[in-house]
């Protein structure tokens, strides 16, 4: 299906990259030295970039045609390439079966009728068909007929080759409107969710010992520590003892009533009595007697967890019910962002984040962590004199309570933004710029103005226009290729 959704044709003879362009004589000129000329094309993809010089009746042209995957950005190591010269009296092709390098294809064709031609490149692989049209192609009659080339104003472009962009990491994005919204950029904080914390308190009185440390991963039954009972008064033996003989005189007791109660020959409120006492110490009994052994009694973990807080000395004396230690669910975490007063108008409509590590390498979206708002009300926090707004969300992994993270809170959404991916951004000096590719091999840098980034993305208000197409990977790299002087702006070798 044909595809001509971006064309970018320049006649590099009208100008010239980084140096002044030689004055062009028709007269005395020599076909070789003739600049070329280059043509972009687009598909959703396939990236067509080719260079060939101006056709002229009875001279061999030979196309140098790179094929860029925008799947990966990465050329096209096999398939053939059928070029095709024609218009409503003539045509003239050729096809070639594979690159010479790869990504790189160079068929020839030499027209004998001059006129006004259609250019058309067929790309066929073992998985993929392109066919690229391009219109208004002149065939001269010869060289004199070559409008002269122009002074150079092109000073500001960057070469970068294709094969560069290949040995990289490199992509590049056509500039589209799209939703977007309002970015709040705040602090954050994690924190464990205060259903997912458990103090456990010990159940009796005597000399503790721990056995888990501040940090450690904890599962449900292990022991974190025991509490011995040395005293006459804090024996849990005798204690342990003590239960039993409850346990079983309020068994007796149940078992017979209960034939007594089925006749009636008791009333229901005694009956009910003696069952939840016989309920009771059945409880105590076999919690007790899976805990204490040689007069020392285990305490175990109820949930899953790490150990975040130890509340007590080890070795030291506690009593019944003071809290040993707490036990924190690091699955199941609160992330609280504070927002400033003065965008307590925007809170209400806060409806998605994305969260950015300490590093700045990692941004998390809410969604990834299968999280959601859980509260933006709009009130001052007496601690920070800010507003608290917070979010609950599963951990991946790269989260711990007490992280800090930055925060971008979306409010506000828009229908229509231009927006580019935040890697395309090169700041410099407090303003930032992205690189406009404006062929194949040819870029430019150009300012633009930041309305606002959610951490991944950017809404541009000034700079660029949709249908552009900006550099998104491999900024850095022609950023050092533009500051170690470039290449002729066509022509080069491949």
């Amino acid at each position: 299906m044909k595809k001509n959704l971006l064309l970018l044709f320049m006649m590099a003879c009208l100008m010239s990259c980084q140096q002044k362009q030689k004055e062009f004589n028709p007269a005395g000129s020599d076909y070789s030295a003739l600049e070329p000329l280059s043509i972009t094309v687009f598909t959703e993809k396939v990236e067509l970039f080719a260079e060939f010089r101006p056709f002229i009746t009875g001279q061999e042209t030979a196309f140098a045609a790179h094929l860029n995957d925008l799947a990966e950005f990465k050329p096209f190591s096999a398939g053939s390439l059928q070029v095709r010269l024609q218009n409503a009296g003539n045509q003239y092709e050729n096809k070639v079966d594979g690159p010479s390098v790869p990504g790189i294809y160079r068929p020839v064709i030499t027209p004998t009728v001059p006129g006004i031609y259609t250019l058309t490149f067929i790309y066929t692989n073992d998985s993929l068909s392109e066919t690229i049209t391009v219109d208004s192609i002149m065939v001269y009659g010869n060289i004199s007929e070559i409008p002269p080339a122009g002074t150079d104003n092109n000073g500001d472009i960057i070469v970068y080759l294709k094969e560069q962009a290949w040995k990289t990491i490199f992509a590049t994005e056509e500039v589209t409107e799209k939703a977007f919204h309002s970015v709040i950029l705040t602090s954050a904080r994690v924190k464990s969710q205060p259903a997912a914390e458990m103090v456990i308190s010990s159940q009796a009185s005597g000399q503790i010992n721990l056995f888990k440390v501040l940090g450690e991963t904890v599962r449900r039954g292990d022991v974190v520590g025991t509490v011995s009972g040395g005293s006459l008064e804090n024996n849990l033996n005798v204690r342990l003892n003590e239960i039993s003989i409850a346990y079983e005189k309020s068994k007796a007791d149940y078992e017979r009533t209960m034939p007594l109660a089925t006749s009636q020959t008791i009333s229901q409120k005694d009956f009910l009595e003696i069952l939840t006492k016989y309920r009771q110490d059945s409880v105590r009994y076999f919690q007790m007697t899976g805990k204490i052994t040689d007069n020392t009694m285990k305490i175990t973990a109820p949930v899953d967890g790490i150990v975040s807080s130890i509340m007590v000395s080890n070795g030291g004396y506690v009593e019944t019910g003071l809290p040993v230690v707490r036990i924190t669910n690091r699955n199941d975490l609160l992330i609280e962002a504070y927002v400033n007063q003065s965008d307590h108008t925007f809170v209400s409509g806060i409806f998605d984040a994305n969260f950015r590590d300490p590093s700045g390498e990692k941004t998390f979206a809410l969604s990834s962590l299968n999280g959601k708002v859980k509260s933006k009300s709009a009130f001052v926090s007496d601690n920070s004199l800010r507003i608290p707004v917070s979010f609950t969300v599963s951990n991946n992994g790269d989260l711990m309570p007490g992280m800090f993270l930055e925060a971008y809170l979306m409010t506000n959404p828009k229908e229509k933004a231009i927006v580019v991916p935040y890697s395309a951004l090169l700041e410099e000096q407090g303003k930032y710029f992205v690189y406009v590719e404006i062929a194949g091999e040819s870029f430019v840098k150009r300012q633009v103005t930041i309305a606002g980034n959610d951490g991944n993305n950017a809404e541009i208000s000034s700079g660029l226009e949709p249908g552009e197409r900006v550099v998104t990977k491999g900024v850095q790299a022609i950023k050092l290729s533009s500051m170690a002087g470039g290449l002729p702006l066509h022509g080069h070798t491949h």
